[in-house]
C-alpha cells in the first residue's frame, strides 16, 4: 500500500520504493513511518540546471523546476544567475519572477545572454529566492539539506560539437516529465530540447518507462485503460516536431519486459506506433512482478518504422531490486532474438562498458549483425545528477553519471531529419558512439560508398577513416582498426596509430582485400584524453566484407 498523507507527506513504502531503496533520485519527501529522514523538509523540490556545454553564440538557458507545491505552496520571487570565468572575472544577471507556484509540476526556462567574453570551462551559481511556509528562503542551485550547492560547470565552447558533414548527434536515452513515479521523474519535452539544443545536439530519443505512460496522468498508482498520458505524450512530441525543423524528437519507450529467465528487463524501443505494456517491475502491486510480455513478445508487436535495442543490458540490478522488483540482466540467449536491432553500450557511465564492450565483440564473431547505440539514462539531470546515496540519511552531486549528453550517439544522415529516417538509419547501423569525439568509418567499393552497418561484396575494398575533436575535447591519442574473422572466430588489429601530424582532424584509408571464402567485419575504436575524470573515446559500427563470385 502507498499512503501519502498531506501536508506532512509520510510515505509507507510500497514494492516499487523498497526495490529502490539503494539507487533512488532525489525525492526528499519519501519517508517511512517511525524513521526520521534527513533530507526531508516542508517545502516542494526546487531544483535549478544548466547544460554542461554551450555551442558557440548560444544563449545560456537556465531551467527551474519546482516539484510537489501542490503539498507545499511558495511564492518564488527572483533569480540570481552568477557566471564565473577561469579568471574570476563574474558576469550576473537578476531575472524576476513573482509567481505563486502550487502546481505538481512547474518549470521555466530563462535565457541568459553571456558576454562575448565568457569562453572556456565557466562556473554558475544560480541563487533562488522565495517565500515558503510564511518565511523568505534563498538557496543556492537546489533546495536539498544535504546537497553541497556547489556551482555548475559548463563549457562556454569556441567550436561547435567535432561533428562532419551529413551527421547528427544526440542522447538516446532520456527520461522526461512523463516518467513520474514514487522516486524519479525527469524535466519537459520542450526543456530537454531547449538544452540539447544548446548544447549542439540534433537530435534526442526520449524513452519513458512504459509503467509510467500507463498511468493516470495524476495518479501514478493506478493504470488508465484509456492510454491519456501515452496519448499526450504522441501528440506533444508531434506538436514539437512540427515546430521546429532543426531538431527531432525521437519518440520512444522503456519497455520493461521478460528475459529468458522471466526477469524483468529494459528495452528501448523508438518510434513505434503504439504502446507497450510493461508493469512487471512498476511495483504497483506486491508481489505481482511477472513481466506482462517477453522480449519476443515485443519485437513482435513493433510496427515496421520501429527501432530495438536492449537498454544497459550488462547493468546487473542492485539485490533488493532484484529481490523485490524481479529486475534482472540481458543474457546471451536474450541476445539471439531475431528482430532486435542492438544494444545500448554506454548508459551514461563507464562501469558496465568492459562487459558490454565484451559482449557484443562475441555476438560480432558469432556473425550476428549487430549495432551499437549510446546514451545516458539521464531523468532531466543535465548538469549533474542529484542522488541518495543512503537511504533517509545522505545524499550526493554525482559527477559524470548519467548526465545528459555525456555519452552520445552519431548517425550518418543526408538531408532532412525525421523520426522515420532516424529510425532507418538506428535499424541499418549507420552510427557510431562517443563520449565527445566525432568518428566514423564507410568503404568504397566499385565506385560504391558503403556506410557503416552496411556490406562489401567485392574481393578489394578502401576503408575510410576520418575522425575530429576539439581543444574542448582534447587531442586523439589513438585510433584502432579491427578485423573480425567469422570463420575461425578471432578480432585482430590490423591497424593502429598513436602519432598523428593532427591529433585534432585524422583522416587515413586502408585498403583490403579478401578470397570468396572468408567472411570479415571491420569496426573502428577511439581513444582520448581524460576530461573531467571520463575517457574521451569513441567506437563505430561494423562494415561487414563478404566477397561474392560475380
Amino acid at each position: 500500500m502507498h499512503v501519502i498523507f498531506h501536508p506532512d507527506v509520510t510515505i509507507f513504502p510500497d514494492i516499487f520504493s523498497l526495490g529502490c531503496f539503494f539507487l533512488i533520485y532525489a525525492e526528499i519527501h519519501y519517508r517511512l513511518p517511525f524513521f526520521p529522514s534527513r533530507y526531508y523538509r516542508k517545502e516542494p523540490e526546487i531544483i535549478a540546471d544548466a547544460p554542461t556545454r554551450l555551442q558557440p553564440r548560444e544563449k545560456l538557458p537556465v531551467l527551474l523546476i519546482v516539484k510537489d507545491a501542490l503539498l507545499f505552496p511558495i511564492h518564488f520571487i527572483k533569480i540570481r544567475v552568477i557566471i564565473t570565468d577561469s579568471q574570476n572575472y563574474e558576469f550576473e544577471s537578476e531575472i524576476q519572477i513573482e509567481e505563486k507556484i502550487d502546481d505538481t509540476y512547474w518549470e521555466k526556462i530563462f535565457e541568459i545572454e553571456p558576454e562575448e567574453t565568457l569562453h572556456g570551462t565557466c562556473t554558475i551559481t544560480v541563487e533562488m529566492h522565495f517565500r515558503a511556509n510564511g518565511r523568505m528562503r534563498v538557496c543556492i542551485n537546489d533546495n536539498y539539506r544535504l546537497s553541497n550547492s556547489k556551482p555548475f560547470t559548463t563549457h562556454f565552447a569556441k567550436s561547435p560539437l567535432p561533428m562532419a558533414a551529413d551527421y547528427l548527434t544526440g542522447d538516446l536515452h532520456v527520461h522526461s516529465n512523463y516518467t513520474n513515479d514514487q522516486l524519479e521523474f525527469g524535466a519537459s519535452i520542450e526543456a530537454t530540447a531547449r538544452l540539447a539544443k544548446s548544447m549542439g545536439h540534433s537530435f534526442v530519443g526520449i524513452t519513458d518507462h512504459s509503467y509510467d505512460l500507463d498511468d493516470y496522468p495524476d495518479n501514478f498508482l493506478k493504470n488508465d485503460p484509456g492510454l491519456e498520458k501515452w496519448s499526450a505524450f504522441q501528440k506533444e512530441v508531434k506538436k514539437r516536431n512540427a515546430a521546429d525543423e532543426t531538431f527531432v524528437i525521437l519518440p520512444g519507450e522503456e519497455v520493461s519486459c521478460g528475459n529468458q529467465k522471466k526477469e524483468n528487463v529494459h528495452f528501448l524501443v523508438y518510434n513505434n506506433e503504439t504502446f507497450l505494456p510493461g508493469t512487471g517491475d512498476s511495483g504497483d502491486k506486491w508481489f505481482r512482478t511477472r513481466p506482462d510480455l517477453s522480449i519476443n513478445e515485443v519485437v513482435t508487436r513493433l510496427s515496421e518504422s520501429a527501432a530495438c535495442f536492449a537498454s544497459h543490458p550488462e547493468a546487473t540490478p542492485p539485490f533488493f531490486q532484484n529481490l523485490l522488483l524481479n529486475r534482472g540482466k540481458w543474457h546471451a540467449p536474450d541476445y539471439q532474438q531475431a528482430g532486435l536491432h542492438g544494444m545500448q553500450i554506454w548508459n551514461g557511465e563507464e562501469v558496465n562498458s568492459d562487459a558490454s564492450l565484451a559482449t557484443w565483440r562475441q555476438l560480432l564473431l558469432q556473425g550476428k549483425r549487430f549495432y551499437i547505440i549510446s546514451g545516458t539514462d539521464a531523468h532531466g539531470n543535465f548538469n549533474r545528477f542529484r542522488q541518495i546515496t543512503k537511504p533517509l540519511l545522505a545524499m550526493a552531486d554525482l559527477a559524470n553519471w548519467q548526465v545528459f549528453g555525456s555519452h552520445r550517439s552519431l548517425i550518418l544522415h543526408p538531408g532532412k531529419a525525421t523520426t522515420n529516417s532516424i529510425a532507418q538509419a538506428l535499424r541499418a547501423g549507420q552510427s557510431a558512439v562517443t563520449s565527445g569525439p566525432f568518428l566514423s568509418l564507410h568503404a568504397q567499393s566499385d565506385d560504391r560508398f558503403i556506410a557503416m552497418g552496411s556490406e562489401i561484396t567485392t574481393l578489394a575494398a578502401q576503408l575510410t577513416i576520418h575522425a575530429l575533436s576539439t581543444e574542448e575535447f582534447g587531442p586523439i591519442h589513438g585510433i584502432t582498426v579491427y578485423r573480425g574473422d567469422l570463420l575461425n572466430q578471432i578480432e585482430e588489429i590490423i591497424l593502429q596509430e598513436n602519432t598523428f601530424a593532427n591529433p585534432l582532424e585524422i583522416t587515413f584509408e586502408l585498403n583490403i582485400n579478401a578470397a570468396t571464402e572468408q567472411k570479415f567485419y571491420y569496426r573502428v575504436a577511439l581513444v582520448g584524453e581524460i576530461k573531467n575524470s571520463m575517457r574521451m573515446q569513441a567506437l563505430t559500427n561494423p562494415i561487414w566484407h563478404s566477397p561474392v563470385d560475380i
